[in-house]
């Protein structure tokens, strides 16, 4: 009887001591499948972010080369309208879906859906450069921050010299036209230059090749 009972705790003792194995061999298992499935999150969380940002950088070259377009007006009225044109142009895009001129044109409402939109650009640059590797993801960056600049010197030049919008009487006064002016043409300079050097070295095809997931 008692050898009975001494080799029923054994077996106890045997299948706990198993039990205990299973366990924690489940629990490696569970573990290792729940790190695996984070890597994936992340990967494919990384995958997302460069796919947006480079989706977002190719519209904008293309939108750019679409508009290549030059001041030839020399008087006010002309380069406000030269201007509200080029503005215009190159926001015909869904990322600027929100930013489209009223009946009261390019009003303060217009600017501040501009304002958002030029702040999600200056992210995009800086995510560019931390999400992609390589001397192409400066070159868009690059491209990107300048396209952000000559948005914003087209409508500080509309904002100050357009009559229609009551705001540019105020501003007029204490503007200098030609300064404006020529603030344009240096963002405009910078821009082709970006676009030149993303162009000659295929950045935007190598940030592509980035995207796939490994």
């Amino acid at each position: 009887m008692n050898a009975i009972i001494q080799m029923m705790k054994e077996a106890v003792i045997e299948w706990e001591f198993w039990l205990t194995v299973i366990t924690s061999f489940v629990a490696v298992i569970a573990l290792f499948q729940t790190n695996k499935q984070t890597k994936l999150s992340n990967k494919q969380h990384l995958f997302d972010r460069r796919l947006q940002n480079y989706q977002l950088a190719s519209n904008l070259i293309h939108l750019y080369e679409s508009n290549i377009l030059s001041f030839y007006d020399e008087d006010t009225d002309g380069r406000v309208v030269a201007a509200r044109i080029h503005l215009i142009s190159l926001t015909k895009d869904n990322f600027f879906e929100n930013v489209c001129a009223s009946d009261n044109g390019f009003d303060r409402e217009y600017g501040k859906a501009l304002i958002q939109a030029r702040n999600k650009l200056r992210n995009s640059a800086v995510e560019t450069t931390l999400i992609f590797k390589g001397k192409e993801s400066e070159d868009i960056s690059t491209f990107v921050l300048c396209y952000e600049h000559v948005l914003l010197k087209l409508y500080s030049f509309i904002h100050a010299f357009d009559d229609t919008l009551s705001s540019s009487s105020v501003v007029r006064e204490i503007a200098d036209e030609e300064e404006y002016f020529q603030s344009i043409c240096t963002a405009y300079e910078k821009l082709a230059d970006a676009y030149a050097t993303q162009k000659r070295r295929g950045s935007l095809e190598k940030l592509q090749m980035q995207i796939r997931l490994k």
